[in-house]
């Protein structure tokens, strides 16, 4: 009988104040999202893989097109994972795009340090990675122009 008592029923919350919680619930919403677009991603991607090696198994079938299919598909797999990532993960996206800028806009520079201090949080660190890489680019204009 006690899996049948009603339990009361808080009111929601207005939207004009956000709750201790609320931004918890936002990135555990997020990382849901992505865990399962990463799933459905793997079962759709790796499934013609397994059905390939279950017709050889049993059946002792091999079709080459099935193989070569299930081998294109695997290594979509492999390349969408990150893109999916950046897709879907504020802070993936950050970092590619300090990555990438420190890369390409400021190619001439040979080492990359991409490990962050640990004394400073990671946000900080991508300010502080699109400061240094404005101010390289603003000095690459100016002396262009000189």
């Amino acid at each position: 009988m006690a899996l049948f008592e009603k339990r009361p029923v808080l009111p929601r919350n207005s939207g004009l104040t956000s709750a201790p919680g609320e931004e918890n619930t936002r990135e555990s919403i997020a990382i849901l999202k992505t865990v399962a677009v990463i799933v459905l991603l793997f079962l759709v991607l790796l499934l013609p893989t397994q059905v390939a090696w279950m017709l050889f198994d049993f059946k002792n079938i091999s079709s080459d097109e099935l193989w070569f299919a299930a081998d294109i598909l695997t290594r979509l797999h492999s390349c969408l994972n990150p893109v999916v990532y950046g897709v879907m993960n504020k802070q993936y996206r950050r970092s590619y795009v300090a990555f990438l800028s420190r890369m390409f806009c400021c190619g001439r520079s040979a080492s990359f340090d991409l490990t962050p201090p640990q004394n400073i949080s990671s946000r900080e660190r991508s300010r502080q990675i699109l400061e240094d890489t404005r101010n390289r680019m603003e000095s690459r204009v100016i002396e262009e122009h000189l």
